[in-house]
């Protein structure tokens, strides 16, 4: 699993999955965690991304703990297309929503994280419905969305900057 290149099409089969996979949940629950990361190219697991997946689990453990926030459910599931956590809570989506921001903008590498939040009505919570900016690229300072669909940026100066970024923190703890 690890090194493994991944096509197009194994990505939006996973990201397919993942859909069913967060409507099934939501039977359960008011409100999803969606977690996985950010990993541009064609391999999306490697050490140094489990490693950040791993981080980023933490970091919401702990988000949920520290705000008393009861977990109905919680599992990970280990994918050649990228780790993905999932955290069952009955609570208020945009809450839980405005709690993950704070870690993707202000964790040292909340950027690599893609945590959403999904509510009941299987409506994902953006940070443009709580009044927040859209996610900035990682080269540049216009929306990623933008950058990422017009491939604006060489892909191997991103999987770079994403490799390089997960490596020093790594070093530094």
């Amino acid at each position: 699993m690890i090194g493994k290149v991944v096509s197009c099409e194994d990505m939006l089969l996973s990201r397919e999955l993942r859909a069913r996979k967060q409507s099934k949940l939501l039977t359960m629950a008011r409100c999803l965690v969606s977690f996985t990361m950010v990993m541009p190219g064609a391999v999306k697991c490697t050490e140094l991304s489990i490693f950040g997946f791993e981080q980023g689990v933490t970091q919401i453990d702990m988000m949920l703990q520290r705000h008393d926030i009861n977990v109905e459910h919680h599992e990970v599931q280990k994918k050649a297309t990228g780790y993905e956590g999932y955290w069952l809570v009955k609570e208020d989506a945009a809450y839980i929503k405005s709690l993950t921001v704070q870690i993707e903008d202000n964790f040292q590498i909340g950027r690599v994280f893609d945590i959403d939040v999904i509510d009941s009505s299987l409506e994902s919570v953006s940070r443009t419905s709580l009044s927040l900016d859209p996610r900035k690229c990682f080269i540049c300072d216009a929306l990623a969305h933008e950058c990422s669909r017009s491939g604006r940026h060489d892909k191997a100066v991103v999987v770079e900057f994403v490799n390089q970024m997960l490596h020093d923190f790594k070093k530094r703890i």
